[in-house]
This record gives structure tokens, sequence and C-alpha cells, in this order.
């Protein structure tokens, strides 16, 4: 298929800019989607989140039944949250309990995880006497991180799919709108690059979204400025296909890559050849990941083994036997860098806390068939899975045994899922040729729209920019602009 042709069933025209292999399109009537849209909601003043009020933990003992810690464990977590920490340890009866305030979850080991909450005694107006708590439910914020609801003891669900109603009210009055115009709400094909010459498997934005870089089958990866489809470097060290690539959001010019020659390896863009060629897995590399810092590469293969390594040394830290078969899918926390999840060919979705020498704590069982695809929510508080039964399955992470919701939207194996910056929609990609955007909780499509002529491998969106990113089995990597579901 040439540059400037499309199967895409958007209405869009050519106009090309003259950069080599990259056609920029436009529609010629219809919806202006403008850049992005990121979502954002107010939310009333939550006791429980002001840190100035003294405040009493609680943990979650059976659903539904909250118990008081002691005074002297309850007094230690509120001074650690106070001051801002991240988690707080205390020891309970000889056990030693780690307090994790962004999941507000109590990890007291062999797998024990339970909820937590904090109570702040106030006052409404200076009479009656309300209970401010802070519990699990999120809503996201107007830059895409994670704020608490504000809630009340008597409306805390303990329920991690819960979104704030106006956001999710907010898109299915877009759906509903759009109903008679169903143009309204597909995506612009923004621009085709030709990329490579043989399907390319991984792709991946920088921060800032001016930069992407790409990687093959034809055993070539490069490094492209967005705007005019240069390519800045390409790592020519590869010996066969490139599997996976990823780019550290900490560290810009740091990325790495992984083969089909079981290796995987970490550049600078500045230089050449490899700053580390990171060896020790026994067979082919499917995905690398950098963890949320920044300090730590994760790479995981067809061994199904989860390796972690130094980003600056190259130094393999930990290996984590993790999968009784080959690993397909790797995410790595948005936020916690001691946080992933990995899908497999054994079915499974695998929970992991890289801070354990084993580090598997959760296995979710649900799909039938080889998973393909995985991600974390921005809260970290869900969870996707995808694979070749033709599913996307979303879960409450502490419940491994019970899908929340199970999507069959795709007509056939679904290789690619990643959540939308608003927390409530997904999107997702699969053999059947298409992309779609959906509602996680209900399962409601936003739209669906032919990207490529078979193959759709990966999907990636990058709020910066207001643009997703496809590629497939025909060699292009296509960019994307997506509807605004919310002011």
């Amino acid at each position: 298929m040439g540059a400037g042709a499309s199967h895409s069933p958007c209405s869009v025209m050519q106009q090309r800019n003259g950069a080599a292999g990259l056609t920029p399109l436009r529609r010629q009537s219809g919806v202006d989607f403008g850049g992005g849209c990121p979502f954002s909601s107010a939310s009333k003043r939550n006791p429980a989140l002001d840190r100035q009020l003294p405040g009493h933990w609680l943990f979650e003992e059976f659903p539904g039944e909250w118990k008081d810690y002691d005074a002297d464990a309850s007094q230690r977590i509120d001074a650690s949250f106070v001051q801002g920490a991240a988690e707080a340890t205390v020891v309970i009866k000889g056990r030693l309990h780690t307090i994790v305030f962004q999941t507000m979850t109590d990890s007291a080991g062999a797998g024990t995880v339970k909820s937590v909450r904090r109570n702040v005694a106030t006052t409404d107006d200076g009479a009656s006497p309300l209970k401010g708590v802070l519990s699990p439910v999120k809503l996201a914020g107007a830059d895409g991180s994670a704020t608490f609801a504000a809630t009340t003891a008597s409306s805390v669900s303990g329920d991690p799919f819960a979104v704030v109603e106006s956001g999710l009210d907010t898109i299915t009055r877009s759906l509903d709108t759009a109903a008679d115009d169903p143009e309204a709400l597909r995506p612009l094909l923004h621009s085709i690059i030709k990329a490579h010459t043989a399907p390319v498997f991984g792709t991946a934005f920088n921060l800032a979204g001016d930069k992407i870089m790409t990687g093959s089958k034809d055993g070539t990866c490069k490094f492209w400025e967005l705007e005019t489809a240069f390519v800045v470097r390409e790592f020519e060290e590869h010996p066969g296909a490139v599997l996976a690539c990823a780019i550290n959001k900490t560290k810009v010019n740091v990325v790495a890559t992984g083969c089909d020659d079981n290796n995987a390896r970490i550049f600078s863009t500045g230089e050449s050849p490899a700053k580390h060629l990171l060896e020790g897995h026994q067979h082919k590399v499917y995905n690398v990941a950098f963890t949320a810092d920044g300090k730590h590469l994760l790479s995981t293969s067809m061994d199904g083994c989860l390796r972690q390594w130094d980003a600056v040394t190259g130094q393999c830290i930990n290996e984590s036997n993790s999968h009784a078969s080959s690993i397909f899918s790797l995410q790595s926390g948005p936020r916690s860098p001691w946080l992933a999840i990995t899908a497999s060919d054994d079915a499974l979705l695998a929970a992991h806390d890289l801070r354990l020498s084993k580090t598997v704590t959760h296995r979710y069982i649900g799909h039938e068939k080889t998973l393909w695809g995985c991600d974390i929510r921005f809260d970290e508080d869900q969870y996707l899975s995808c694979g070749m039964d033709s599913r996307v399955i979303a879960w409450d992470p502490r419940n491994p045994s019970g899908p929340y919701n199970t999507i069959t939207s795709h007509r056939n194996p679904v290789h690619c899922v990643e959540y939308m910056p608003d927390g409530i929609t997904f999107l997702s990609s699969a053999r059947d040729r298409t992309f779609r955007q959906t509602i996680a909780t209900s399962g409601r499509e936003v739209f669906s729209c032919q990207a490529h002529e078979s193959n759709v491998y990966k999907i990636t969106y990058n709020p910066a920019t207001g643009l997703a990113m496809t590629c497939g089995s025909d060699a292009l990597v296509k960019l994307w602009r997506l509807p605004c579901l919310v002011e």
C-alpha cells in the first residue's frame, strides 16, 4: 500500500509535506477534534485528604467489615502520611506491615493484602459531625494524574472500578449525542510513516510526544523526529527481528530494545554502539520496559522469565521464573517503580512486586488461551489483559480469581490494550485489522476503525500531543487524532 493510500473508513484527504516517508492527512469536513483532551473533573473537598487534620486508620478485615489499627500503629501510619511519604511500615504482633498510600493497601507478607482507609472527625458548618474517609476511589486529574475523589463514610464502596460519575456521564452523553452521526466519533488519520520493510512489532513515544521509536522484523530500530519524519538515529546492532522498544521517561536519551537473538540492549540516542548488551535470557526477548523512576529496565522472554536490570550499569539485579511458558507482554507500574504485570502463553496474567526475590504476588485467572497484551491504569487500581481468545478482561487487582468485566468486541485475537488518560476508556488493537476505544466498566464501544491491511500489533497513545500510534504487519506506522469525549 502506498503512503498516500488508506483503507480506513475515516473520511480523509492527502496533503504531502515533502518529508520522506511521511504523509499527513486531514478530514475534509466534520468535527474538529483539536489537540488532545485530558480528562478533568472537579471534586468536593474531602477532609481525609487534609494532612493538617489528625487521622485514624482502619483496615478491611472482611469485605465491608473495617477494624481499627491499634493506637500506636495508627499514629505511626498517620505520621508517615502527614509527612508525604509514599508508604509506612509498622510491626503488628511480630509481623511487618507495609501500608502503601497510593493504593491504600496493607501488605503483611505471604500474599496478604488488605484495603485501608483514613478517617478524620470534622464538622459540617460547625454543626453535624461528619466522617471524612480517604479510600481507594480515584478520579483523573487534568494532567492525567490521579487524585482522590471526595467521599464520606456512608458512600465508600472500596471498589477500585468506581469512577467519577460526572466523567462517565459526560462520555456517555457524547456517545448518545453522536449516535446519529457515527463519523463524529471516528479517529482522524493524521499521518503515515513508511518506517520499515517488514512488519513493525514495537513502537514508543517519548514523554513530550515529539519523538517516536519503532522496531521491526527487518532487524532495524529507528528513533524518529515526529514532525519531519527525520530518523535521528538508527540502531543497527540487532542480528534479528526487533520485537520491542522502550524510551526512558526520566532520561529521554536512554532507550532499550528486545530482540529475537535472546538479548535486550540499552542505547543512548547520541552514541553508538549499544551502551549495554543484556545477556541472560534463554529465548527471544519479547518485551522491555523502564520502571517509573527510570532506574531499572525490565525484560521478559519466551523463556518464561522476568529480569530486572540496572539501567546505568547494565547489571542483572533479579531474575524471576514468572510463568510456565512464554511471556508475550509486560507493563511496568506508571507510578510505583516496584510494580509490574506480565501476560503469558499459559493464559495467566501475573502481578509482580519487584522488591521481592520471588516477584509474583498474584495470578489472574479468566482467559482461555494465550495472552498477548496487558496494561495498568494510571492510578494502578485496574489492570487489563487480552489475547488469542479475542477477549479483553478488566481486573480488580485485589481479586485474581474474578474478572471484573469481559469485553468481546473484537472478532479476532487481540494483540494490545492500553488505558486512556481518562481512566475510563481503553484502546485495543487486533488481528481483525482494527483498533477500538471502549469503556472498561461497561464494554460500550466508542469507535472502531480499520487501521492496517492485516494484523494491528500495537496501539499506544501520547497525552501531550493527543495522538495515537499503530503499527502492523504491513510495515507501516500510522498516527491518529482521536475524538474528544470530555471537555
